[in-house]
């Protein structure tokens, strides 16, 4: 595909919009109704450029830096300009967008003309092939109900109000038709002189209905495609309506000129063929006969671009690499062939995977990709390598990013690959915070891939299902009652190898073993802690809450926030004991919040690194 390189309103997305709080309120505690000072959390916009690529018609998806977007936050609309790497800034920037509750209705439109009134109508051009008539037949809007949660983010999609259509062109050459008549040839789409209609954009059960308008002409002339397709002549596009062509002329194609000209007509003859939906592009492959146009129409796919027509699976992928990275089929069925020094093209396959070697005193911070046609399946550590997976839709170009290895310290996030920081890398998957520095002096658990022992990490979120018992059958009879001593390891190794051993008569600890996202293979594991490690998290756990917030991680201090050990409360208990972190507060001594009288508990594991 010819990559062309003009302005965001030269190409068709779908935006997916990431709305943060600064990480200046992170620290913050809010109220626990749903009202937020206004004033206080600034919404901070980045824009991640997705989907069909020839209105705006460059595939590497980056905003041109010129655009002027309307961005409605409740009832008041503000002005944002997009710049080049996604982030869109409020056009005075003293008058951001402020989170004023917890739960907004956002909603979002750019078009040819920036308007502060969300537009009841969009004009698609009759001159499409002439300088920016297909641009500016492009509308895009975006609804959704956006939740404050201490950082964490939330979507917002933009959808394409008109559909796109594509008409490729051939030429039977074996009855009299020749290449240049196809070449040469006109196509117009006719019919499209509506008045009046409706799109309901439906997300969260939202709806929004846009009358439409299209300029007086009866006939819509395409823009030439920038790409091309194998077999065929000619390749137009244009976007159009929404609305149903079923038993009405539809794509006209004229040869030649003059006494000359001839004109073809086609008419979608089934509904499926005929019904042209908001967001979607419609394939039409043409052959011209002598006497009649052989269509062959494409089931409907949603407008994006993934660079090749037909299954993406049977597509060919050019991949740029750097020397030290090593590329292989991710799924095992691909081949990989040398195109050059530095790249290979990908066949038979979608997925490729990454690897690459660690570094000493150095962690992998980020692998940039070229191309936002690509998305991450999974970023883990193996051995003495990172592996990454990714899916193609596109050509792409892989940079890796080094960074000096920190010091650790509590509060330190920690990713799926085994690495840390101290601060926050949003472009791999954090998996945990750090929660204690160092090998306890209590720590005589046996893990088998540790040597030496450099911290404790506890994941960002409970195990699923909510509350539930400790187990029916569970046997704690070897549990200690410590509240110093690290056992919560071999406490769960010696419970996970008794008969019986299941989610249902030991959901806790079976819970915690079995978490995921995985664990890097050069760590203990997932595991339930015993009283000792809950006490280490628990003097830490101001430091530990303010990271959640940033991570994504959800706070352990809440509500019947009672959380299951590996330990008793005391030596003749026939009860496991639980942690009452929704107690929490720096002046209370953790003995104090040790319980044994709830029939249900959250798990929350932790690992040793």
């Amino acid at each position: 595909m010819d990559r062309l390189s003009v302005s965001l309103r030269q190409r068709v997305i779908t935006a997916c919009c990431t709305f943060a709080l600064a990480l200046t309120a992170c620290t913050e505690d809010v109220a626990d109704d749903n009202s937020l000072p206004d004033g206080r959390y600034p919404m901070t916009f980045t824009t991640t450029v997705q989907g069909l690529t020839q209105t705006r018609a460059t595939v590497d998806n980056t905003w041109a830096g010129t655009e002027e977007v309307a961005v409605m936050a409740g009832n008041t609309v503000k002005k944002y300009m997009a710049a080049n790497g996604g982030e869109l800034t409020p056009a005075d920037t003293d008058n951001p967008h402020y989170w004023t509750s917890k739960t907004m209705t956002v909603q979002a439109w750019y078009s040819a003309t920036y308007s502060d009134t969300r537009p009841e109508k969009f004009t698609v051009q009759p001159g499409q092939n002439n300088g920016t008539g297909y641009q500016q037949s492009d509308m895009l809007y975006a609804i959704a109900s956006v939740s404050y949660s201490g950082g964490s983010s939330a979507s917002l999609e933009f959808k394409h109000l008109p559909a796109k259509v594509v008409v490729n062109l051939k030429a039977d050459t074996q009855n009299g038709i020749t290449e240049a008549d196809v070449t040469n040839a006109t196509v117009t789409l006719v019919n499209q002189a509506l008045t009046s209609g409706t799109i309901t954009v439906d997300e969260d059960g939202k709806t929004y209905t846009v009358a439409q308008a299209v300029s007086g002409s009866d006939g819509i002339t395409p823009q030439k495609s920038g790409q091309t397709v194998s077999g065929y002549q000619q390749t137009v596009q244009a976007l159009v309506v929404p609305q149903q062509m079923q038993g009405r002329k539809f794509i006209k194609v004229t040869t030649g000129a003059g006494t000359a000209a001839r004109d073809y007509y086609y008419t979608p003859t089934t509904e499926a063929d005929g019904k042209l939906e908001a967001g979607n592009q419609y394939t039409y492959n043409i052959t011209v006969k002598k006497d009649k146009l052989e269509v062959t129409a494409s089931s409907s796919v949603s407008w994006k671009d993934d660079v090749t027509t037909g299954n993406a699976q049977e597509a060919t992928f050019r991949i740029n690499y750097e020397s030290g990275m090593t590329l292989t089929a991710g799924d095992g069925k691909g081949t990989l062939t040398d195109e050059s020094s530095g790249t290979k093209v990908l066949s038979g396959s979608n997925l490729l995977k990454v690897t690459l070697k660690k570094q000493d005193d150095k962690f992998l911070k980020d692998i940039s990709v070229s191309s936002i046609y690509c998305t991450r399946q999974s970023w883990k550590s193996v051995g003495d390598d990172y592996e990454i997976i990714y899916q193609l839709k596109s050509d792409v170009t892989l940079t890796s990013h080094f960074v000096d290895k920190p010091a650790l310290e509590v509060g330190s996030y920690y990713y799926a690959d085994g690495d840390w920081s101290t601060e926050w890398w949003d472009k791999k998957p954090c998996i945990g915070i750090v929660f204690k520095v160092g090998k306890d002096d209590s720590d005589n658990n046996s893990y088998p891939n540790l040597s030496p022992v450099q911290g404790y990490v506890v994941a960002l979120q409970d195990a699923p299902e909510g509350r539930q018992p400790f187990g029916s059958s569970a046997d704690i009879s070897s549990f200690t009652a410590s509240t110093t001593e690290f056992k919560g390891y071999t406490a769960c190794q010696e419970m996970s190898k008794k008969d019986g051993f299941s989610i249902d008569s030991h959901w806790a600890c079976y819970s915690a073993l079995h978490y995921t996202p995985e664990a890097p293979a050069a760590s203990s594991g997932w595991y339930l802690p015993s009283l000792g490690e809950w006490n280490a998290l628990w003097q830490n756990y101001g430091t530990v809450k303010e990271k959640f917030a940033t991570a994504g991680g959800s706070k352990m201090d809440k509500s019947w926030g009672f959380y299951w050990s590996m330990s008793k409360k005391n030596n003749g208990d026939t009860q496991p004991a639980l942690v009452d972190f929704g107690a929490w507060s720096s002046t209370t001594s953790f003995s104090d919040k040790i319980r044994n009288d709830e029939s249900t508990s959250y798990t929350r594991p932790i690992l040793t690194f």
